[in-house]
């Protein structure tokens, strides 16, 4: 599913400059779910947004389901971005003036292959899968945290993504909402999904298939 060797990322400021990625190389395999741990400021963030595309590598070759994707032009990477990858962040990212049924259905919009019809039966059996059905019509600050976890998830399975990434996705939920958060993404790896984890915590991790663990820009 992915194969990435000798990746690198550099930030540079006027004064400063920080290698985030130092050649990584990483394999994983269609349908594994790998966590990945490390120290603050240790590449997992920047190695999750090079994993899907929102930003790029400076060095190294990222190849996606057989494809080089490494230096494809921006529109394709976004067209493979929306079509392939579904994305879950700590801060949920809804879109607060938004119903939960337009913040799920927003990846379809833009996807311009549905039909109106099409995507309402899709949303709802997404928020139904994750037991928000109830809630379509509320909007993300009537919910508690849990629920917009769940709803975040949602919008990033309604365009059945062949990989997810999913960045400290419990670290804003109490023990018992984290739990099914992770029963989400572990039914999602059921389904035959690529699941992709950065997270602090060693009993979640465990839950996946393996754990990568970082330093300094580089798997250890």
């Amino acid at each position: 599913m992915i194969e990435i060797n000798g990746i690198t990322k550099v930030y540079r400021t006027a004064e400063v400059e920080t290698a985030a990625l130092d050649g990584l190389d990483l394999s994983i395999g269609l349908g594994e779910f790998v966590s990945i741990m490390g120290p603050s400021g240790c590449g997992k963030s920047t190695l999750l947004s090079i994993l899907g595309m929102i930003e790029g590598a400076d060095g190294g070759r990222y190849c996606l389901e057989g494809q080089d994707v490494t230096r494809l032009s921006e529109r394709r990477r976004a067209a493979v971005r929306r079509d392939r990858i579904g994305f879950v962040f700590q801060s949920y990212n809804l879109i607060d003036n938004l119903t939960v049924y337009e913040n799920v259905e927003l990846p379809l919009v833009y996807a311009r292959d549905r039909s109106a019809n099409e995507r309402r039966l899709a949303v709802e059996e997404m928020l139904a899968k994750v037991h928000m059905g109830h809630r379509i019509n509320h909007f993300p600050k009537q919910l508690s945290g849990g629920q917009q976890q769940r709803v975040a998830i949602a919008r990033a399975l309604v365009n059945d993504p062949a990989l997810l990434l999913a960045d400290e996705p419990t670290g804003n939920l109490d023990s018992e909402n984290g739990r099914d958060v992770l029963q989400l993404l572990l039914d999602l790896k059921g389904s035959g999904a690529t699941v992709v984890m950065v997270t602090h915590s060693q009993q979640l991790a465990r839950q996946g298939d393996r754990v990568v663990q970082m330093l300094d820009g580089r798997n250890v």
